[in-house]
């Protein structure tokens, strides 16, 4: 299977697509767990990438920063795509919803799909390989202000 990418450009729903390319898995060659070398890596890494500025504001801490590329690791993206493609919301790590997309159809669990994005809801339709059922769910502006995530 090669590499799925979502192009960039403004599908007819007037929401806009950011660029993104995900592998299909491979046999992981790295552990999930970093070796204690990797794990100092990691932290001195974090601390840079914080003080740079260059990342998410929610990113504030090293230690946040590598939960975030800690979470990258696990999906198999670097820490950089992962910085990029996941949020930060109420304290835990999110995937935003291109790269939950991404992964899906990378790893061919996604049959189809569809998404109707309008300035009050957005509905996702996604049919899942292998199954009969079609998962359809609907996110409203009422939905993001009852959880406080309006203007994050």
């Amino acid at each position: 299977m090669s590499a799925i990418t979502i192009p960039e450009g403004q599908p007819s729903n007037g929401m806009s697509l950011v660029p993104i390319e995900v592998h299909p898995p491979q046999q992981m060659t790295v552990s999930m767990f970093p070796s204690a070398s990797e794990w100092q890596r990691m932290k001195e890494q974090a601390a840079v990438l914080v003080e740079s500025g260059i990342l998410p504001s929610a990113v504030k801490k090293p230690a946040t920063a590598i939960a975030i590329m800690l979470t990258a690791r696990e999906l198999g993206i670097g820490p950089m795509q992962g910085f990029r493609m996941i949020d930060v919301i109420n304290g835990t790590p999110t995937l935003k919803p291109q790269l939950m997309l991404a992964l899906g159809l990378s790893r061919g669990v996604i049959e189809d799909y569809s998404v109707d994005a309008q300035p009050e809801q957005c509905t996702v339709t996604i049919k899942r390989r292998g199954t009969p059922q079609v998962h359809t769910m609907t996110f409203t502006k009422a939905d993001a202000d009852k959880l406080g995530l309006s203007g994050k």
